[in-house]
């Protein structure tokens, strides 16, 4: 072939360039990412009362609240708090699914929405310092807002190194730490229960 000819694949290794893709996905390791950011969020809203170990991650807790009172009479309230994690871990595999490619460089997209999801857990933190103080007690609270900044610095750091030397493991690790944190504690009921 001619340097200047253009490469046009014939249908066989259209097929084979195919199967190749899909000997890429990593399809088990995208279930355990899922089932982790179900399991952080199932945990979110596990207790009676926000306490540091569920703290009643508003995402999630928005959802349960919502699905307790569409199957208040129809559910059990622990199949609501099931269903309430489905669709945050739905959103991971959608935000993952260019990652099914196994791709090594984190996603320009996921590295401009940390920050922003950062930023406004910390000024959501902040804002509910006093009525978590009040409501959930000072140890409580503290914990709560240790474990966010400890995700929050962990996440960094992962986005960092990721974007200096690029590696599956790294993408997949900031991507599944990202959901769960959302999932469990990002945005924690600091506050009065309704």
């Amino acid at each position: 072939m001619r340097p200047n000819q253009s490469f046009k694949p014939t249908p066989t290794a259209r097929l084979n360039s195919g199967v190749m893709q899909l000997k890429n996905y990593s399809s088990p390791q995208i279930l355990l990412g899922a089932v982790c950011v179900w399991l952080a969020g199932y945990l979110s809203i596990q207790g009676s009362v926000p306490t540091a170990l569920s703290p009643f991650s508003v995402p999630t807790i928005f959802l349960a609240l919502l699905a307790l009172g569409l199957t208040e009479s129809m559910l059990p309230p622990s199949a609501s708090h099931f269903l309430a994690s489905l669709p945050l871990t739905l959103v991971f595999l959608f935000w993952s699914f260019p990652r099914f490619r196994i791709q090594e460089a984190l996603p320009k997209r996921s590295i401009v929405l940390f920050p922003v999801l950062a930023a406004f857990s910390l000024v959501f933190l902040f804002s509910s310092w006093p009525y978590g103080i009040k409501y959930q007690g000072f140890a409580t609270t503290l914990i709560i807002f240790s474990l966010n900044v400890a995700v929050i610095l962990a996440l960094a750091t992962l986005a960092l190194v990721g974007r200096r030397k690029p590696r599956k493991s790294l993408n997949f690790s900031f991507h599944v730490l990202m959901f769960c944190w959302l999932a469990w504690c990002a945005f924690p009921w600091l506050g009065e229960m309704p």
